[in-house]
């Protein structure tokens, strides 16, 4: 119900996430939605442990903006971004 009324999905990135098909499974319907023109909800990568290695990030997500939690200044700007976001 969460994902339902969400509107946005955050999918942590990880070298363990690859192997996680429940993860995929999770984002996978909503992402096929934003790429097929249904924004009302956007999948946001954030890399849990700094990996931009294609062991850590699947190829759907490979070229979205994505925010990086080893970053400060850049998860900063990230929690302002879904701050001022409407509701």
């Amino acid at each position: 119900e969460g994902l339902q009324k969400s509107k946005y999905v955050v999918v942590c990135l990880s070298e363990k996430l690859v192997k996680s098909g429940w993860c995929r499974a999770e984002y996978g319907a909503i992402l096929y939605r934003e790429f097929s023109g249904d924004t009302s909800r956007r999948v946001i990568p954030l890399s849990l442990d700094g990996s931009n290695s294609s062991n850590g990030i699947p190829l759907l997500l490979s070229d979205k903006l994505r925010a990086d939690f080893t970053d400060q200044n850049n998860f900063s700007e990230f929690i302002q971004f879904l701050r001022e976001s409407p509701k």
